[in-house]
């Protein structure tokens, strides 16, 4: 565990080389944490494609393991989601395989970044594995991406087609323990999820002037006992995917005003 760090640039054209250098940006802010490796998850040149770059030891490292891709940095994207992590080994050694970010498949169809620790990764990786699912890394984050693209897959199946806002509501869950984590995936392109239960996460915006006012709208659980029902409800078995979509009384709320320079 240690420090996530995602960028979206939406309807703003960037070029490869500005996200990747915001990407880095964030992460070399983040380096006041003990840390022992780092990575991030861009767009590939292909659409709908996700890339992985990610190496042990300081963020020169990431950024010289980059450069060796001769990535084209001009390439211009219109909208964009990056993530990106600083790790500090917790579950797993220090090998690139137990670097973030991780993913659901080769194919990298859900990529995900994580803060916390989940403390029934152990049953979720059993679970997963049992159903033909190859773990790469030794960490408690890999089960997350894996268990997107299981529900993903599971509810194609059964004929739900999910957005990427309820499919993370049923990821979610599942999880136990506490997580700050940001997800993208190949299926929803230029859209990033960001959910947190104990670990902290800060959401910013760019204004439009030298000096703007704005407002995020965030999910909560609409009172206690909905938080209790999420947490004390049994467990779907066999397929980790309940029958139909689970609803719980959400509901979105703005966040504080915040007044920011651009």
């Amino acid at each position: 565990m240690c420090g996530i760090f995602g960028y979206c640039n939406f309807l703003i054209e960037k070029t490869r080389g500005e996200i990747i250098d915001t990407l880095i940006e964030g992460l070399q802010a983040l380096e006041y944490k003990e840390y022992d490796s780092s990575g991030i998850s861009i767009q590939g040149d292909e659409l709908k494609s996700l890339n992985i770059y990610k190496q042990t030891g300081k963020i020169s490292s990431l950024k010289e393991e980059i450069d060796l891709y001769n990535l084209n940095k001009n390439l211009p994207f219109i909208s964009h989601c990056g993530i990106a992590h600083t790790r500090r080994a917790t579950h797993g050694g220090l090998r690139r395989a137990n670097c973030h970010p991780h993913n659901s498949d080769p194919s990298n169809e859900f990529v995900v970044v994580h803060n916390g620790v989940i403390t029934n990764f152990a049953n979720l990786k059993a679970l997963l594995m049992a159903k033909g699912y190859v773990f790469k890394s030794d960490t408690d984050t890999e089960c997350i991406p894996k268990l997107y693209k299981h529900i993903y897959d599971t509810s194609i199946e059964l004929g739900y087609n999910l957005d990427f806002h309820v499919l993370t509501n049923l990821v979610l869950k599942e999880l136990e323990g506490s997580y700050g984590l940001l997800c993208t995936s190949s299926h929803f392109p230029d859209e990033v999820v960001a959910a947190r239960k104990g670990s902290p996460l800060v959401i910013g915006v760019k204004g439009k002037t030298d000096m703007d006012v704005n407002f995020v709208e965030v999910e909560y659980l609409d009172q206690e006992e909905d938080y209790l029902k999420l947490n004390t409800q049994t467990k779907s078995s066999g397929n980790v995917l309940a029958a139909a979509p689970v609803k719980y009384n959400t509901c979105l709320r703005k966040s504080p005003p915040f007044v920011h320079n651009t």
